[in-house]
């Protein structure tokens, strides 16, 4: 967790090689404060899609910790699911209700459940 007073450092940042009072070159840094970390808001993605391949049986098997990642993390992004049986078919589902909040902590359980590379952004 980031302290509420810690400043979020955002901009360019440039090095310009300047001439010291000793004729030396020297580095110079310059950074720009623009707003404090909790005033900082990361845009989420609005609609993803995710891959699931179904097991030998016909199975998913991760559906039903999907399901309760889902309920635990409501959101406003639309989520389509890409239903694989490798080597015989793909089908792109969108399931009503099923609107997430896409972050990086959403994404990463769902690549340890699905496998990586399994969500991709849409929007």
């Amino acid at each position: 967790m980031v302290p509420a007073d810690c400043p979020l450092i955002s901009g360019i940042v440039t090095d310009r090689h300047i001439r010291n009072a000793e004729r030396r070159l020297v580095e110079r840094v310059i950074l720009s404060v623009e707003r404090l970390a909790e005033e900082a808001k990361v845009p989420l993605p609005r609609a993803i899609r995710i891959r699931v391949i179904s097991d030998d049986n016909g199975g998913l098997a991760a559906v039903d910790s999907l399901h309760a990642l889902f309920v635990e993390r409501k959101g406003q992004a639309k989520v389509l699911f890409d239903v694989e049986r490798a080597g015989d078919f793909m089908v792109v589902m969108e399931a009503d209700g099923y609107n997430v909040v896409p972050d990086r902590n959403f994404i990463a359980r769902v690549e340890q459940l699905c496998g990586r590379g399994s969500v991709r952004i849409i929007s």
